[in-house]
């Protein structure tokens, strides 16, 4: 579970560098926060994610399908599922 996020970090910041735009000046401050980790010490999260690839696809996986999930949402125009949406993550959370 804790590598997911380290990997997130990483896919989104390489999206970011993909497109070759000065996107910084842009961005709020959660954009530093959650790409603070993206690019740590090469080594070491190679062998952590090699080493733990398994999961870390599974995961992946996962979370592909939740995201797809919530890319249709977004596409049906439909304010209304979107709220109940975020209420039903608002809640999990609470649970968590």
């Amino acid at each position: 579970m804790s590598h997911l996020p380290h990997f997130i970090a990483n896919a989104y910041l390489w999206s970011i560098l993909r497109e070759k735009k000065k996107v910084y000046p842009f961005a709020g401050p959660y954009f530093r926060d959650f790409i603070r980790v993206a690019g740590s010490n090469p080594e070491v999260w190679a062998d952590i994610f090699w080493t733990n690839r398994e999961e870390v696809l599974e995961r992946i996986w996962k979370f592909e399908e939740c995201l797809m999930e919530l890319r249709e949402i977004l596409e049906s125009e439909d304010i209304q599922k979107l709220l109940k949406f975020l209420k039903t993550l608002e809640d999990g959370r609470k649970e968590l």
